[in-house]
């Protein structure tokens, strides 16, 4: 039987039929075909590309897409292969996702806890952290109440952007905001305080105090930390600031201030308003570019995982979503999108 399967191995031939890249997340279609089935065998492969080796995913928005695509998985006779690195951390806490998302739809309740004890039952330290426990629920939270405010980029684009500014609208994206916001914390005070910050070396190495600059890293839509957000250089702080250039090997420095004020480094007057105005609609116009969307509530949402202070009025989110109806009408057409 052995020498049968490794015949069939060595005659087997495997390939990649189709790949639709997402924003964390890669959806291939895989033929295989062997020996006994030359006509060949079709395998979806879903496989999510922002989890890091250490930790967690940021934001838990990030995943719901994925699991979205995991619940379309139909119940049936053949087996649907998890696997990450280890087999235990990532593997548990999708499973666990969606083990109780299923369960939401079927009997109208969730029991995370029962659910991870019948986990490691079956393979030990299956969610081995904290942190992936809290991370699943914040996931199926989002999944079974977080609120859509993806805008297609189709010909009714205009019209629906419109509608989304107008007083009413803006307001209620606001109050979403705000209603959301509590998901930061928990992510803040649990998990992932730390990393936000940035620190420069020690210098000199005695003194404690000289590693702080008031700067964060932020996230692009395709590219973790792919800006460094700090604010206007002060006459004590120029230092710290040449320094940060130098030690993150920064090459491309984004000033926001007016002129007589006088990797990516962006900084404004407090390192907040415009700098985070710039990363998110740097985030809309990169979601526009690959998957067709508008999606202001994301973008804004993302920017303020890492800085609260971003986005402090209507004002604000009106010049995204305008901006963003701008990038759209520089195309004659909708079939001009491919070429984005």
């Amino acid at each position: 039987m052995r020498e049968r399967e490794k015949e069939m191995k060595k005659q087997g031939a495997i390939a990649r039929k189709a790949v639709v890249p997402s924003a964390g997340r890669v959806e291939r279609k895989i033929m295989t075909e062997t020996k006994t089935e030359m006509d060949g065998e079709s395998i979806n492969h879903l496989h999510f590309t922002l989890w890091p080796d250490h930790g967690v995913p940021l934001y838990p928005q990030n995943l719901v897409p994925f699991m979205k695509e995991m619940l379309k998985i139909p119940q049936g006779k053949r087996p649907v292969v998890v696997h990450c690195s280890a087999g235990i951390g990532r593997t548990g806490t999708i499973l666990l996702c969606d083990i109780v998302l299923r369960m939401a739809a079927l009997e109208q309740k969730v029991d995370f806890l029962k659910i991870y004890h019948k986990l490691r039952e079956q393979r030990p330290k299956m969610v081995d952290n904290p942190a992936q426990y809290i991370l699943a629920h914040l996931v199926v939270y989002e999944c079974l109440f977080g609120k859509d405010f993806s805008i297609s980029l189709d010909v009714n684009f205009k019209n629906n952007v419109e509608d989304l500014l107008t007083e009413f609208k803006i307001k209620s994206v606001i109050d979403y905001l705000e209603e959301v916001s509590w998901q930061i914390k928990v992510m803040q005070e649990c998990f992932y305080n730390e990393i936000l910050e940035i620190y420069l070396e020690r210098y000199p190495g005695d003194d404690e105090s000289s590693d702080y600059i008031n700067a964060v890293s932020m996230d692009c839509f395709q590219n973790q930390d792919r800006f460094i957000v700090t604010q206007q250089p002060l006459p004590n702080t120029v230092g710290d600031f040449w320094r940060l250039i130098l030690e993150f090997d920064v090459n491309t420095i984004i000033s926001l201030n007016e002129i007589q004020q006088n990797d990516h480094c962006l900084y404004s007057s407090d390192g907040a308003k415009a700098s985070g105005l710039f990363v998110a609609l740097s985030f809309l116009i990169e979601k526009i570019k690959l998957e067709h969307s508008c999606d202001i509530v994301l973008a804004v949402n993302t920017v303020r995982q890492r800085r609260m202070q971003c986005f402090r009025n209507k004002e604000q989110f009106k010049f995204l979503l305008k901006a963003a109806l701008q990038y759209f009408e520089s195309f004659d057409t909708y079939s001009n999108f491919d070429n984005i």
